[in-house]
């Protein structure tokens, strides 16, 4: 396998699309996620991101190099990293990094915590596009389920250019493997907790092969 430092993120569906709109919502206290939408009612403290499904509060305090203008403002289209905080009344994201696509930067954090993934946000920014971690289940010819420690989920691998299912490629997805999927939720009726896959890596012993 093809082995990586910097890696792309993962995405997931869930129930019915208005449980997708909530997803960011649901993820458990200090889970990691990537999601991407456009920048509303900026403040000192942080932005709202509309993500097309929903909305979710993004902390930014302790960002030295944030401030509510700038590559900031409303209406900037971005993509953000961070941590689930669900300890206050309402969810929100404090954000570890910050990609503003009209300024082609990644900004992130000084403090960042060891250990945890890099990330690099897919350009163009997808809006709406998610990111969660999950175990692989049940592995099918161009699909498999994930297990995100809340819901089971499936991944459509179809539309990827390398299937990572099959016998070709650099990358095999088997079950057991913990994988990171970026992509979008299939709101086709019938295929509502279906994620139609962009890029999957893998995460092994630090290492991250990305297809």
């Amino acid at each position: 396998m093809k082995r990586h430092f910097l890696a792309l993120a993962l995405a997931s569906a869930l129930v019915s699309p208005l449980s997708y709109a909530q997803a960011p919502h649901e993820q458990s206290h200090n889970s990691w996620v990537s999601i991407s939408g456009q920048i509303t009612n900026p403040t000192e403290e942080g932005f709202t991101l509309n993500y097309g499904e929903g909305q979710i509060r993004v902390d930014m305090n302790d960002a030295d190099w944030y401030a509510p203008q700038g590559p900031f403002q409303e209406g900037a289209t971005v993509s953000v990293y961070g941590e689930v905080n669900q300890a206050d009344s309402a969810a929100e994201i404090v954000a570890n990094s910050v990609f503003v696509e009209s300024e082609g930067r990644l900004f992130t954090r000084t403090d960042t915590v060891f250990g945890k993934p890099e990330i690099i946000p897919v350009v163009p920014v997808r809006v709406g596009a998610f990111t969660y971690t999950g175990e692989v289940g049940k592995v099918q010819d161009d699909r498999f389920t994930i297990d995100t420690g809340r819901r089971e989920l499936m991944v459509d691998v179809s539309a990827m250019k390398d299937n990572p299912l099959d016998e070709q490629g650099a990358m095999r997805i088997e079950q057991g493997d913990t994988v990171m999927v970026y992509g979008v939720l299939d709101a086709e009726l019938g295929r509502s907790r279906t994620v139609t896959a962009d890029s999957i890596i893998t995460i092994d012993e630090g290492a991250r092969n990305e297809s």
